[in-house]
């Protein structure tokens, strides 16, 4: 039966349903990756609902593409799409319904094989639709797969992963689904068709960001910390602003440590059989589509290069840049001073910490002024004496002074640090700014909060010319970053870390608060006691006093009397007649005594 734009109805459509809202694989990693592996010439079967991008790219690639799609209303949006242009066939019902059609020069079902199966399906196994697939292909054809890890971080860290309200059959009871890259190797080789690559894919089959070979990830990572950074990014990324049960980034890196980055991967995606040789690893960054680079990675005798970057042309919003052209060549290999800075910190290594601040800082003061406010913890690693630029793409037009891209840097870090819950050698009381004036004091640049004002504006400016917001926007996200409102997952894990840290931190300084009570009291007790041993002493003082006022009064009175009863000497008639008979004796002694 034949629709209107082209859309043959095969059985088991769903009339009243759409996969647009669950998300569909695209993106520029995987359209590299299909126009590496599909060969150019064939006809390719896209089998489930896919972005609309990448059914444009392959349109463009191949001779002839079939979709099948099991919603009515996307098969017809798109037909309606492609209308006119002969290269395009859409199929819409359920696998088991597809009949005879084919053979196919490649099939493509990244978004796993769950979205191929309908209410009106039969109960066909993971390893049952993998059979009807490869029925469809031709020798020697092309397979490009994807398969969701039901035990991956993703599922890890989210406290709300119910099943979709699509999956009718739950995964759990179907032992035919991979449970890891080596069972998917193993599943399609069994089938005859051995796998060429198998990717881990990061942070899953809708935006796959990060495609890397899942033999490179089954060893321990060692001291290569950019394919951490890597996962890690597109991690964080996938989940920012979302309240999580555990930081992705921090589990991702010590699944990798651990050489089980591959097993925990949110999705893999195996190539069978393609037109050119898979390459190693695929990135693609840079945030919104405008600005998104996509890049090859290739194994270079242990150490990551990255290949042509695409597109290549530079691209600007506001005062920032990005010329992708930069990414290519060698990546820079170790751990990021991030990861450095806060090992040091969970170990309260202040002096490490001091002396990775300065030499940061030293060198971050050499650095064009474009490039500094680029140059964050986060995208640095030591190279020798000095650090390296992992993305060396982005730059900023204008002067920006060294003091202020210190401020930016050392803040995001903070903000990091406090909002991850990660342990530090500082006061739980110290609030994000007071933790990031302490940091550009230990870099050897004192600054003071009017500073991480400033650089507060220019972190809104970047991130708001990166996202392409409105003027009334940029000043929302200007306010939440003032206040110190976090966009990175917020993991419960951590949250509980920071709420025991502070509760011992409590616990301290209430036993150091009950102290300081315990010995103003005995202070208090031994100072009423002085006090009172000083008022008696006073008292005894007065007292004292106040006898020695009444003896001074009494010998007064007592020289009064005598001064009395001398006076009446004086005046008595005895006193006058005896001073008339001595006188002619005064006056001789007074002249004797002049005569001498």
């Amino acid at each position: 039966m034949t629709e209107q734009y082209g859309v043959h109805l095969v059985g088991g459509e769903m009339f009243d349903w759409s996969d647009a809202d669950a998300g569909r694989p695209g993106g520029g990693a995987l359209e590299t990756l299909l126009q590496r592996v599909v060969p150019q010439s064939g006809h390719v079967l896209v089998a489930g609902p896919h972005r609309d991008g990448l059914v444009d790219r392959l349109i463009e690639h191949c001779a002839q593409v079939t979709c099948l799609v099991r919603s009515l209303p996307d098969a017809q949006e798109l037909g309606r799409r492609q209308a006119g242009t002969g290269r395009l066939t859409v199929l819409c019902g359920g696998l088991d319904k597809l009949g005879d059609a084919g053979p196919y020069d490649a099939v493509v079902a990244v978004g796993g094989l769950g979205p191929l199966a309908t209410p009106d399906s039969s109960p066909l196994t993971w390893a049952q639709r993998l059979e009807r697939l490869f029925a469809r292909l031709a020798p020697g054809g092309a397979v490009v797969i994807g398969v969701e890890n039901r035990l991956g971080v993703q599922r890890l860290v989210d406290p709300g992963g119910p099943a979709a309200d699509d999956e009718w059959l739950p995964g759990d009871l179907d032992d035919t689904v991979p449970a890891g890259p080596a069972e998917l190797a193993a599943r399609l080789a069994e089938s005859g068709r051995p796998v060429e690559r198998c990717y881990a894919v990061f942070p899953g089959l809708v935006t796959p960001t990060v495609l890397v070979d899942a033999d490179r990830l089954e060893e321990r990572a060692g001291s290569d910390g950019v394919t951490g950074t890597l996962i890690s990014t597109a991690l964080g990324g996938e989940f920012i602003g979302r309240h999580v049960l555990a930081d992705p980034r921090r589990l991702a890196r010590s699944a990798l440590a651990q050489g089980l980055a591959a097993r925990l991967a949110p999705a893999w995606i195996a190539v069978v059989g393609p037109a050119g040789e898979p390459p190693t690893g695929l990135v693609s960054d840079g945030g919104p589509d405008h600005w998104a680079a996509t890049y090859e990675l290739r194994d270079d005798h242990g150490r990551w290069e990255r290949g042509e970057v695409r597109p290549s042309a530079q691209h600007g919003g506001g005062r920032v840049l990005r010329d992708p052209a930069r990414l290519a060549g060698p990546v820079p290999s170790g751990r990021t001073l991030e990861e450095s800075l806060l090992a040091a910190c969970a170990l309260s290594d202040v002096p490490a910490v001091r002396r990775l601040l300065g030499a940061y800082a030293g060198w971050l003061a050499g650095l064009a002024p474009g490039a500094m406010a680029f140059a964050t913890l986060d995208n640095v690693v030591p190279d020798g004496d000095g650090f390296a630029v992992l993305d060396p793409s982005w730059e900023l037009a204008g002067e920006v002074p060294f003091s202020l891209a210190l401020a930016r840097s050392l803040r995001r870090f903070a903000v990091g640090l406090i909002a991850g819950g990660q342990p530090h050698p500082w006061p739980g009381t110290l609030d994000l700014d007071g933790v990031a004036v302490t940091l550009l004091a230990m870099a050897g640049n004192p600054g003071d909060r009017a500073l991480l004002g400033r650089a507060v504006e220019l972190e809104a400016e970047i991130e708001a010319a990166v996202r392409g917001l409105p003027a009334a926007e940029h000043a929302r996200l200007l306010a939440e970053l003032r206040s110190g409102v976090v966009r990175e997952p917020l993991g419960h894990r951590e949250a509980l870390t920071a709420h025991r840290r502070l509760a011992d931190d409590l616990a301290a300084a209430r036993a150091r608060s009950e102290w300081l009570d315990a010995t103003l009291k005995a202070k208090e007790a031994e100072y009423a006691k002085a006090a009172e041993t000083a008022q008696g002493k006073l008292e005894e003082l007065r007292r004292q006093r106040r006898e020695d006022q009444a003896e001074i009064k009494r010998l007064r009175q007592e020289v009064k009397v005598k001064e009395a009863q001398v006076k009446a000497l004086r005046d008595s008639l005895s006193h006058r007649v005896g001073r008339l008979a001595t006188a002619p004796l005064r006056a001789l002694r007074g002249v004797l005594r002049r005569a001498r």
